[in-house]
């Protein structure tokens, strides 16, 4: 009998101590449920144009003076940066000298997808001074050898009457003009030259010359049609493009010569703001609003969507159903009165049945609701089971 006693009590125990340790590995699930808020954000970095730039680097900051995590673009432009705490973000990238910036938040579980544009543009190539090759002097004509002249035989000479001596005549002076045949240069300070549409371009021709003279004329054709005078002068194209800026120098023997200088007019790409990442169900409208795209030195005449299931739609701001559960890449084109367009994009993603932010807050209330029952549950059963096991050794 004491021996059947004494098993059951080392049984109880057992009991007791699997459900005291169980309660606390609850506890600790609990815990560390809360702690796990993190989320992901993808990068893509292209120039102008929307090719994607690669190798360039990528530094996060969340409003401290150094990063708190750095990357580098991949073949296609895109880094991904995982395990980011919720809160809010700013982010630089960096290509070959230039840079640019932009911000994000991280909320738990999400995928933040944000495009970076970073301009690039060729550098632009001096056209060289040409070279001055020095006339060569004329050579001196020789002197002709003195002819010997026969001796005359002496003839009886005439009887001449004095007469008035004849005035004296000078021999003619040859003096010397400038501008004897050899044309002027005309010479620009580059081959070419960028400006934005609206800026003022400088177009420099004082480094033209005459070899034999002087130029005294410096007559533009700018390209646009309109014209201008003078060395140097200055102009602003009101329309991108590419344009040919002509310079022509006359001389003071009104013979002329021409440089031609290409002008590229770039404008400001306009921003496209296609809206936030949205969660839906199947068969429910999404609503997206590009209203907050802008353009700085012009409007925008267009805007165009991609659904990412093969339909697309047109306008400030559209609507469209999913007919399958899944992640979708939406992208907002816009395009400006210059006929530049900028592409960016947002997430949507569709889920069977709605998912609200009370929703989940209500699912997260009920888990921690059972943890809590299932660990004061625990507790009061090894309380009890101590509680017995003394008594009963107290019988």
């Amino acid at each position: 009998m004491f021996f059947k006693l004494k098993k059951l009590k080392t049984i109880a125990m057992i009991i007791v101590i699997s459900i005291v340790l169980l309660s606390l590995i609850s506890i600790i699930l609990l815990g560390a449920a809360d702690d796990e808020a993190t989320g992901r954000v993808r990068i893509t970095v292209e120039d102008q144009n929307g090719n994607p730039l690669s190798g360039a680097n990528i530094y996060i900051y969340n409003g401290s003076p150094s990063p708190v995590r750095t990357d580098t673009t991949g073949a296609n432009g895109v880094s991904t940066i995982k395990d980011l705490p919720v809160g809010s973000y700013s982010v630089t990238a960096e290509y070959k000298g230039s840079q640019n910036s932009d911000s994000f938040s991280i909320t738990a579980a999400s995928l933040s997808v944000i495009t970076i544009v970073i301009p690039v543009y060729p550098t632009p190539t001096p056209t060289p001074a040409p070279t001055l090759i020095p006339s060569p002097s004329p050579s001196p004509s020789p002197t002709p050898a003195p002819t010997s002249t026969p001796t005359a035989t002496p003839t009886p000479s005439p009887t001449i009457s004095p007469s008035k001596p004849p005035s004296y005549i000078p021999p003619p002076v040859t003096q010397y003009t400038a501008g004897t045949g050899k044309y002027p240069r005309a010479v620009l300070n580059s081959s070419w030259l960028r400006v934005g549409k609206n800026e003022i371009a400088v177009l420099d021709g004082s480094a033209s010359y005459d070899p034999d003279g002087a130029i005294f004329k410096y007559l533009w054709d700018l390209g646009d049609g309109e014209t201008a005078e003078g060395q140097i002068v200055e102009h602003t194209y009101s329309h991108a493009g590419e344009y040919f800026a002509k310079l022509t120098v006359v001389d003071n023997s009104n013979l002329r010569s021409s440089a031609t200088r290409k002008v590229i007019v770039s404008t400001e790409k306009p921003v496209s703001v296609p809206g936030d990442r949205q969660i839906v169900t199947i068969g429910e409208k999404a609503v997206f609003d590009g209203s907050e795209s802008f353009d700085s030195d012009g409007s925008i005449v267009k805007y165009e969507w991609s659904f990412g299931d093969g339909t697309y739609a047109e306008g400030t701001v559209a609507e469209h159903m999913f007919d399958w559960i899944d992640t979708y890449k939406v992208s907002l084109k816009v395009t400006d009165d210059d006929g530049v367009s900028d592409t960016r994009w947002t997430v949507v993603e569709v889920v069977a049945e709605e998912k609200d932010d009370e929703d989940a807050a209500g699912d997260d209330k009920n888990v921690n609701s059972k943890f809590i029952i299932f660990s004061g549950a625990g507790v009061v059963l090894g309380i009890a089971g101590l509680f017995l096991l003394v008594r009963r050794k107290d019988k």
